[in-house]
């Protein structure tokens, strides 16, 4: 029969494999297998009975069992931990949002990686508001596959939390968004990332066919959202050039923005502007909110 002794030896040891797999330390299969040994080292050298010898193992699979669990719970906190935290390892955000499968953090300072990527490509020399005056936001969205994905924008501080409130609007209605890249990514040159379809914020620039006059974009309070479905039509001027399918706005293919969908919904009742409203020209990708309500003077 299992002794005393070897019972209390289980006893011994039993805490410390637990408290070894809670502190995840337990990441291999040779670490189980040393934990294991300890565990069940006992003081008796006597040969086991055929009996004995089957309820030891059977003690010995179900405490496995227990630190095993352990570890994969800790694993999944962990990860979930990391998560919170920020995309891409960034450090602290000064606020997140959570709900669901939405996630969003904001950054301000920018954080120094993003800064490098910026500087010289679409925050240059003459910008009329300084690098601290905007902010850096990872949002979670759906791509056109419905998969759950990883977006970043740069913002105005100002509008940066209102941001965030809208996006999760967005995911919330399912509407899809192909892909939400810096625009540095394109050196900050606006056709390309029109024509690969992006969605982005800030660069500094000249609002379109208006050499000289900077856009809202150059400020951070503008946003362009699927820009090949959606594009810039003035007369017989489309942007981006592989547009052209998408000036008939009869078609409802995912992606594309119409009147007083989710996404027109989301950006107006936070008092942004949609381009597909105005009457000179349309910009249907295009959201933006009035300088001067947010006391930005340049």
């Amino acid at each position: 029969m299992i002794t005393l002794g070897m019972r209390s030896g289980i006893a011994r040891n039993l805490p410390h494999c637990l408290r070894h797999n809670e502190h995840f330390k337990v990441t291999h299969g040779r670490d189980l297998a040393s934990i294991f040994k300890r565990t069940f080292t006992f003081s008796c050298s006597q040969d086991l009975s055929k009996k004995d010898r089957y309820w030891l193992y059977l003690c010995a699979s179900v405490f496995t069992g227990v630190c095993i669990q352990q570890a994969y719970s800790f694993s999944k906190k962990k990860a979930a931990a990391k998560e919170e935290t920020g995309f891409k390892n960034a450090p602290k955000p000064i606020f997140s949002i959570s709900s669901g499968t939405y996630k969003a953090c904001c950054y301000n300072p920018i954080p120094s990686n993003i800064t490098q990527k910026m500087i010289g490509k679409s925050y240059k020399e003459g910008c009329p508001i300084p690098i601290t005056d905007l902010a850096y936001v990872q949002i979670t969205h759906y791509d056109m596959n419905g998969k759950i994905c990883s977006g970043e924008l740069v913002v105005h501080k100002k509008i940066a939390h209102m941001v965030m409130e809208i996006f999760e609007d967005i995911h919330a209605a399912g509407f899809p968004i192909e892909k939400m890249l810096l625009i540095d990514e394109y050196d900050a040159n606006d056709d390309r990332s029109m024509e690969d379809n992006n969605s982005s914020a800030f660069c500094f620039r000249s609002i379109t066919n208006m050499p000289g006059v900077i856009s809202n974009h150059g400020l951070g309070i503008a946003i362009d959202i699927n820009t090949r479905l959606n594009p810039y039509v003035k007369g017989d001027s489309i942007a981006p050039s592989n547009a052209q399918k998408y000036v008939d706005r009869s078609q409802n293919e995912p992606g594309m923005i119409h009147p007083e969908d989710a996404v027109v919904r989301a950006f107006k009742i936070r008092g942004f502007t949609w381009g597909g409203d105005w009457k000179s020209l349309k910009d249907y990708q295009h959201f933006e909110i009035d300088r001067k309500m947010l006391g930005i003077t340049v």
